[in-house]
């Protein structure tokens, strides 16, 4: 690039730069100094085992520092393979079966991960069972959390029943011993037993008796609320004083901060079940209350993200060195990539499996490659490029191969799925390092998003503003305004997905996304849920389903407790009905 075309960047890139705050610059950086720190215990380790080899305790540190930056940073699971070998040469010399059971199990949420290894997981989850059961372990930690992952491995190949099964079998194995396989394997239930609904009824009162309770604090015995006075678990009336309760679920004390709002997650989803839809939404207002403690977050950051963004690239752009970047004559016009954004819980994985489904297309998930490389498009824009990369194109053309890595070997595709959801702030960054990208949008109605986002309890990384319905209103707005700004910016790149429509209309808009990415048609779209491949988000269950509809309007089994949230998003909700609005959608002002 000439040095004129450098100068013409530095605004854009600066602009997106000095944002790195907004970005949760913070986060970003303890996380970089985890990642520092971790690489190098991972060198040490490696050097103590060039001494000895076969040590079990050297490699299954080895292992484990291996997974944990597997976790904060995936790259396309690039670290799995030597962990797997390392956690296997640490069972190899393992000096009991106990010690078995846990690096099987390590094993098991390892290969969870890695693309096209969800039958290997289940190998070795099944194996820490039975090293497990072997040992005398049955009702331990380890075992609960190895029937948990079963389940989750199970419901991940599509085995629902046989998840549902493991997932009762967890928490049985988990009942005593470990509170958090007990609360998360109640809440992967779909179907609830009387006694299992009277006994999370019990759980969650004791939480709120404990001293760093919930919001209700102490309770006193005569406003103890467990239903009726008599109560059958495990076959024996009891009634159930204070002391009973304290003494009967006296292990749930120990029970992570992190891992409370999974009971009060599984008593909304079974009271939602039987229709008590006043006492599900309290327990669901208790369990994100419960869960936005564990969070530092400000949700102003996004706002403030989304101005920097407009002012970077602002519509009437009269630069003409810019205005060629966006116009895709610097980057990389390679058809292939294709990227999938959105806000959580809007069909995106919907739209990844039924693309996944064509012959010529592979679904990567959420582990993008884009945002690693956005120092090096921002150094490329600000004149100071390192050697091997000397235009937007060469970083499109690094994603591309990066990307292409992460297809398994014998399987051909020609396009690339990245449905890494906040990729939606980088459009203008996609644009101009991938121009031949196709950009999709899945969007859905705003308050089944918000309803939805809301009673989901996202694993692991979690989704802060999910936990609060005044931050999930300001997530909305914030990312409706940013895509509102890119259609303006890129007028007909963005193809926008209604999740109403594809669920009413799957073919129709199958062909729309197709033609959209410049692919022919197959009729395997539209047997999308029969396509064996890994899915790691919460919608997984869906996908391995037909399409249904019962989704579609789910919120007005709430809409007086969303009653707040309809009155600040009216406006967005009156847009996104009047451009979507079909049969399948009744508008929110008709109720």
């Amino acid at each position: 690039m000439t040095r004129r075309t450098h100068k013409a960047f530095q605004c854009a890139a600066l602009c997106f730069a000095i944002s790195g705050p907004l970005l949760a610059a913070a986060q970003q950086i303890n996380q970089a100094e985890t990642m520092q720190r971790l690489l190098q215990q991972v060198e040490q380790t490696r050097e103590a085992l060039i001494i000895d080899p076969d040590n079990s305790l050297f490699n299954a540190q080895l292992g484990t520092l291996l997974q944990h930056l597997d976790y904060i940073n995936p790259d396309g699971g690039s670290r799995i393979p030597e962990a797997e070998r390392a956690y296997r040469k640490a069972v190899e010399a393992a000096p009991d079966k106990r010690v078995v059971a846990g690096l099987m199990g390590n094993l098991g949420a390892l290969m969870m991960g890695a693309h096209g290894s969800l039958e290997r997981a289940l190998e070795y989850t099944e194996n820490s069972i039975q090293a497990g059961l072997e040992s005398s372990m049955k009702n331990s930690e380890v075992v609960a959390g190895a029937y948990f992952n079963r389940g989750k491995i199970l419901g991940m190949l599509g085995r629902e029943e046989e998840a549902q099964a493991a997932y009762m079998e967890a928490a049985d194995v988990a009942d005593g011993v470990a509170p958090g396989s007990y609360a998360k394997a109640l809440a992967s239930l779909k179907e609830f037993e009387d006694s299992q609904v009277e006994a999370m009824e019990e759980a969650v009162q004791f939480l709120k008796l404990t001293a760093d309770g919930g919001s209700q604090g102490a309770v006193d015995e005569e406003d103890l609320d467990v239903g009726p006075a008599k109560r059958r678990r495990r076959g024996k009336a009891v009634k159930k004083s204070v002391a009973d309760l304290q003494a009967e679920w006296a292990w749930l004390a120990e029970m992570k901060r992190e891992d409370q709002p999974w009971l009060f997650f599984a008593l909304y989803k079974a009271y939602e079940s039987q229709g008590k839809f006043d006492k599900a939404w309290e327990n669901l207002m208790e369990a994100n209350r419960r869960q936005r403690d564990t969070y530092n977050y400000d949700s102003e950051d996004e706002g403030r993200m989304v101005q920097s963004l407009r002012q970077a690239f602002p519509i009437a752009e009269a630069d003409p060195t810019v205005v060629r970047a966006l116009a895709g004559e610097l980057g990389l016009k390679q058809p292939g990539a294709v990227f999938v954004v959105g806000l959580p819980r809007s069909g995106s994985t919907l739209i990844e499996q039924i693309l996944a489904s064509h012959p010529q297309v592979f679904g990567a998930g959420e582990d993008t490659a884009f945002a690693p490389l956005l120092p090096v498009l921002f150094d490329v824009m600000k004149g100071q490029p390192p050697e091997h990369v000397r235009s937007p194109a060469d970083v499109g053309a690094l994603y591309m191969t990066n990307m292409q890595a992460r297809v398994p070997e014998g399987r051909s595709a020609t396009h690339i799925v990245d449905k890494m959801l906040r990729n939606a702030y980088n459009m203008a960054y996609i644009q101009i390092a991938l121009p031949g990208a196709c950009l999709i949008h899945a969007v859905r109605h705003p308050l089944d998003v918000a309803l939805s986002c809301f009673a989901q309890p996202f694993e692991g990384r979690g989704l802060p503003w999910a936990s609060h319905l005044d931050e999930i209103t300001t997530a909305i707005k914030n990312h409706h305004d940013m895509m509102e700004h890119w259609d303006a910016l890129l007028p007909g790149r963005i193809l926008h997905v209604p999740y109403e429509a594809l669920v009413a209309g799957q073919e129709e808009w199958s062909r729309r996304m197709l033609q959209h990415c410049g692919l022919f048609w197959d009729d395997a779209v539209l047997h999308f849920h029969t396509t064996q491949r890994d899915v790691h988000t919460a919608s997984v269950s869906q996908v391995r389903q037909k399409i249904y509809r019962s989704s579609v309007g789910k919120w007005k089994k709430y809409r007086h407790m969303l009653d707040p949230v309809r009155e600040s998003l009216h406006s967005y909700i009156k847009e996104y009905e009047e451009k979507f609005a079909s049969g399948a959608l009744e508008t929110h002002e008709e109720l």
